[in-house]
């Protein structure tokens, strides 16, 4: 800060060597906020190559892994059936190593992820919870179909027009997991009686 002082003239010797050492001072202060400002803009360039579809797919692709992962958890003490139940760990292993993927590349992207579910997806499982036996099966499974359809639609999408590759990259592992997910659901359907 620069304070404005009316010195006598027995004090301008002063005043020009504090004014030389203030210039030297400014110069430092430049060259940091240029260093400040050549920082701003790669943090800035990091981010606008993530764009608010490839944000928009982060956060939705976490919000189907926790889906999955409560729903599995639910599956594998509510079902009746082997198979359903063995479906259900396999949806908690698979999708929370996914969830740990792609936690990491949104995290070197600054991009922010839900940690808990919606109040809407929190209801399902709850109603889900309420089930067992035979109801159970048949709900969660029938569930596990239409949303692994959607799943991979909303993959699909990234993968054809996120702009991020390793989103991208991401998406494509994960598209063929929950292809290998939907053909595994619709043999536990097949078997349901």
């Amino acid at each position: 800060m620069k304070n404005k002082y009316f010195l006598p003239a027995a004090g301008l010797f002063l005043l020009i060597s504090c004014g030389s050492n203030n210039q030297s001072a400014n110069t430092t202060d430049s060259s940091q906020a240029k260093a400040d400002s050549s920082n701003t803009m790669k943090d800035s360039s990091m981010s606008a190559s993530i764009t608010q579809q490839d944000t928009k797919f982060a956060v939705e692709a976490t919000n189907i892994g926790m889906m999955e992962i409560a729903l599995g958890n639910v599956a594998q003490q509510n079902a009746m059936r082997k198979d359903v139940k063995d479906f259900g760990a396999m949806m908690v292993k698979d999708h929370t190593g996914a969830a740990d993927d792609l936690k990491k590349i949104a995290d070197a992207k600054h991009i922010t992820l839900p940690t808990s579910l919606s109040a809407d997806d929190q209801k399902k499982i709850d109603d889900m919870k309420a089930k067992t036996g035979n109801k159970f099966d048949k709900a969660y499974i029938d569930m596990m179909i239409d949303g692994h359809k959607k799943a991979a639609d909303e993959f699909q999408d990234e993968i054809k027009s996120g702009s991020d590759a390793d989103l991208r990259a991401f998406a494509t592992k994960t598209l063929d997991v929950i292809h290998a997910h939907l053909d595994s659901a619709q043999k536990c359907k097949a078997m349901q009686k």
